[in-house]
């Protein structure tokens, strides 16, 4: 049930920040964090475009599931669907390596 909410979520992470019809309140834009991590995986942080001072419990859950993507789902220039499909594709294989355990 977690992997589908999460999926939710990150489609609605990738309309906000690649889809132009999306109304201006609900558009993303990604910070780069500057500190490299032991991990050397790189954190990134949403936020609003037109507030980018306001917090929210969507930017906070949204950040968490947007930073367990993988890369190579996120550095690709696709459409949303061909991206939405990468997403259910990488939630379904979570999911069931997590019931196969």
């Amino acid at each position: 049930m977690d992997d589908r909410i999460d999926f939710s979520i990150s489609k609605m992470i990738f309309k906000g920040l690649l889809d132009e019809n999306t109304p201006r309140y609900l558009q993303l834009q990604i910070q780069e964090s500057t500190r490299l991590l032991r991990n050397s995986q790189q954190l990134t942080t949403l936020m609003f475009k037109d507030q980018p001072n306001v917090k929210s419990s969507f930017l906070d859950y949204a950040n968490k599931v947007y930073n367990e993507i993988p890369q190579t789902i996120k550095t690709k220039k696709d459409s949303l669907s061909a991206i939405s499909s990468k997403l259910k594709k990488f939630f379904y294989d979570k999911t069931l390596a997590r019931s196969l355990k």
